[in-house]
């Protein structure tokens, strides 16, 4: 069982954790984070302009809901004192995580378009 004063420290961490990646989402839907993306930030101009803002901004987005949601899944488990549940919410959220990078790296799914007016691999044979 967990502790009041445990139970405490738990809830602003997760709380906090939450309201971050919350913000830091619409900061990504704004196209306006960019600069916290390491790969992306240490491009240079002409490589960062074969990528896609929109595209880049909003799968890093989806990347930070989808990481909410499991902490949100987490906290709940904890709270209900849930062992065995928070060992496979971890595996999972581990699993999904590195297949949304696999995903996002693969493919030329961030890249730019010839309708955006920049050749992609993707059409290259």
């Amino acid at each position: 069982m967990i502790e009041p004063n445990e139970l405490w420290i738990l809830l602003v961490t997760f709380s906090v954790i939450i309201v971050f990646f919350s913000v830091l989402s619409l900061l990504f839907l704004q196209g306006k984070a960019f600069f916290l993306i390491s790969g992306y930030n240490m491009l240079s101009a002409a490589k960062q302009a074969e990528y896609d803002p929109k595209k880049l901004g909003r799968f890093m987005a989806v990347f930070m809901w989808i990481t909410n949601g499991f902490l949100i899944a987490l906290l709940f488990v904890i709270l209900l004192n849930q062992e065995t549940y928070v060992i496979s919410l971890v595996i999972f959220m581990i699993v999904t995580m590195v297949g949304l990078l696999i995903y996002g790296n693969t493919g030329n799914r961030l890249k730019r378009t010839r309708e955006d007016g920049i050749e992609s691999s993707r059409y290259d044979v």
